[in-house]
């Protein structure tokens, strides 16, 4: 699994940042802030992933989705995306 690039950060720091202002939501940490959090939470969901794909019993389950990334993102957005609808 790979972290974003730099530059994708910042344009997702810049969409979350126009977001919140379209929405009248005050942002008390600076648009530096947006930046580091956004670095932080991509960090964190890279070590989630890790630990989702290493955590998984050898086998083929577990080839496949090592030897296919996309999917297994997928399959987290996914499972992540349901646990969002329930909370």
């Amino acid at each position: 699994m790979a972290t974003l690039t730099t530059e994708q950060r910042l344009a997702i720091s810049a969409a979350i940042q126009r977001e919140l202002s379209r929405r009248n939501v005050e942002i008390p940490v600076g648009a530096n802030g947006v930046d580091y959090l956004v670095q932080v939470v991509d960090d964190q969901q890279e070590a989630a992933e890790i630990a989702v794909i290493g955590g998984l019993p050898n086998g083929p389950g577990k080839s496949w989705l090592l030897n296919n990334a996309e999917i297994g993102r997928e399959i987290i957005v996914f499972v992540e995306s349901k646990r969002l609808e329930l909370l």
